[in-house]
C-alpha cells in the first residue's frame, strides 16, 4: 500500500477539481514540454523519410520503432513504477530521453538503421514516462477529481504535440535534423526540471508486479477479479489500436498521398488535428464534470468509425481536412471517456500494473495495426485500409460490450 508520505502528497484543496491541485499543474506543464519535443522530432524524421522513399510503411516505422522495446519490457516498466516514487522515475526518464536526442540527430544524416535503433531506446523512455504519469495522477490527485484530471491531462499531450507541429511547420521546416534534435533535447531537460517541483511521495505499492510473462497473467487475474476494469480496459485497447493506429499511418500518407499536397500540409494538418483532439478532450472533461449519462461503448465506436470514413466521402479539397479533424475530435472524446473510467475503477495499489498494462497492450496492438495497415495501404491503398480498420473496430467494440456484465455498463 502507499506510504504515509504519499498521503501527504495528496492535496485535499483540489477535492473535486484537479485545477485547484498544484501537483496537477506541474504534471500538465511537464507533459506539455515533453510532447512538444517529441512532436518536433518525429514529424521531422517521418516527413523526411516519406519524401525520400515514398513509402507509408517506412514513414510509419519512425513511430512504430518507439513501441517495440516497451511492449517486450512491460514487466520491467511496471516494476520500476511500482518500486520507485513517480517523481524520481519521471525525472530520470526525461533526462535519459534528452541524452538520446543528440545521437539521433547525428545518425539521421548518415543512415536510417542507427536511427531506428536509437528510437527503440527512446521508445522505452517514452513508455516509462507514460506509465509513471498514470501512477502520479492516481497518487497526487484526489479520487473524486481523478476522472477530470485524466481527461484534462490529455490536453497537455495534445497541445504539446500541436505546438511541436507548429514549430515544425513555421520555424524548423528548413532546420537540419541535428538542430531539431538539439532543440528537442532542451525541451526534455526542461520537462525534467519541472518534475522537480512535485512534492514527495512513496511508491504506489509495496508489492512489485510479477516478472516476465507472469506479469501478463497477473493482469488477466486482476481484470477477472475486478469487473469494473474489464470494459474500459478493452475499450481503451481497441480505441488506441484501431483509431490511433490509423492516424499514425494517415498523418503523413493522407495529405501527401491522397490529397497530393506538399510537405507543409503535413504539419498544417497536424496543427488542425491537435486543435480537434483538444476539443474532444475538453468535451470529455465537460461530460464528466456535468455528470452526463455516458454513451454506451458501441455508440462511441460507431460514431468514431463513421467519422474515420468521412474524409473519403467529401473529395480532396479543404473539406477533407475538416472531415479528418472531425474524426480526430470524436476519437479523442471516446479515448478520454474510456481512460477516465479506467482510472476511476483502478485500485490504487494496482495502478502501476494497470497503467503499464493498458499502455503497453495498446502499443502492441497499435504497432500491429500500423505495420499491417501500412502494408495494406502500400498494396491496396489507404482508403481500403481505412474501411478495414473502421469496420474491425466497430465489430470488436460491440463484441466486448455484449460480453460485459450489466454491472459494468456505463451509466
Amino acid at each position: 500500500m502507499p506510504s504515509d508520505r504519499d498521503g501527504a502528497a495528496r492535496d485535499a484543496s483540489g477535492r473535486g477539481n484537479p485545477l485547484r491541485t498544484p501537483a496537477f499543474h506541474v504534471l500538465w506543464g511537464a507533459m506539455f514540454l515533453s510532447q512538444t519535443g517529441t512532436a518536433l522530432l518525429l514529424i521531422g524524421l517521418s516527413t523526411g523519410i516519406y519524401e525520400a522513399t515514398g513509402s507509408a510503411l517506412a514513414a510509419s516505422m519512425v513511430f512504430a520503432a518507439l513501441w517495440l522495446l516497451p511492449v517486450l519490457l512491460a514487466p520491467v516498466t511496471a516494476r520500476i513504477c511500482a518500486r520507485h516514487p513517480p517523481r524520481r522515475v519521471l525525472i530520470a526518464t526525461e533526462v535519459a530521453a534528452a541524452l538520446l536526442c543528440a545521437p539521433i540527430g547525428i545518425a539521421a544524416g548518415l543512415s536510417l538503421a542507427p536511427v531506428f535503433v536509437l528510437l527503440l531506446a527512446r521508445g522505452f523512455c517514452e513508455a516509462q514516462m507514460k506509465a509513471a504519469r498514470g501512477v502520479a495522477l492516481k497518487l497526487y490527485i484526489e479520487d473524486d477529481a481523478i476522472e477530470q484530471a485524466a481527461s484534462l491531462n490529455t490536453t497537455a499531450m495534445i497541445l504539446g504535440a500541436g505546438f511541436g507541429a507548429l514549430l515544425s511547420a513555421l520555424v524548423a521546416a528548413d532546420w537540419p535534423l541535428w538542430l531539431v534534435a538539439g532543440t528537442t533535447s532542451g525541451l526534455y531537460a526542461a520537462s525534467a526540471g519541472t518534475y522537480v517541483l512535485l512534492g514527495p511521495s512513496g511508491p504506489p505499492t509495496s508489492r512489485a508486479p510479477a516478472r516476465g510473462w507472469g506479469f501478463w497473467r497477473e493482469v488477466g487475474e486482476l481484470l477477472g477479479a475486478t469487473p469494473a476494469l474489464r470494459l474500459p480496459f478493452w475499450s481503451l485497447l481497441i480505441t488506441t489500436a484501431a483509431y490511433q493506429g490509423y492516424h499514425t499511418i494517415a498523418r503523413t500518407a493522407f495529405p501527401l498521398g491522397h490529397l497530393e499536397a506538399d510537405r507543409s500540409a503535413v504539419a498544417a494538418m497536424q496543427v488542425g488535428t491537435i486543435a480537434a483532439t483538444a476539443l474532444g478532450a475538453v468535451a470529455a472533461t465537460a461530460w464528466i464534470a456535468w455528470r452526463l449519462r455516458r454513451p454506451a461503448p458501441w455508440m462511441l465506436f460507431a460514431a468514431t468509425s463513421a467519422c474515420l470514413l468521412l474524409p473519403w466521402q467529401v473529395g480532396r479539397g479543404p473539406s477533407a481536412f475538416l472531415a479528418y479533424w472531425a474524426f480526430m475530435a470524436v476519437f479523442e472524446l471516446s479515448f478520454s471517456l474510456f481512460q477516465a473510467r479506467l482510472m476511476k475503477a483502478c485500485p490504487r495499489d494496482a495502478i502501476a500494473t494497470v497503467s503499464t498494462a493498458s499502455g503497453m497492450a495498446g502499443l502492441a496492438a497499435m504497432a500491429s495495426v500500423v505495420v499491417a495497415g501500412s502494408m495494406g495501404a502500400d498494396a491496396a491503398g489507404l482508403e481500403a485500409t481505412a474501411w478495414g480498420i473502421a469496420v474491425a473496430a466497430l465489430v470488436l467494440g460491440a463484441g466486448i460490450q455484449c460480453r460485459a456484465r450489466p454491472s459494468v455498463q456505463p451509466g
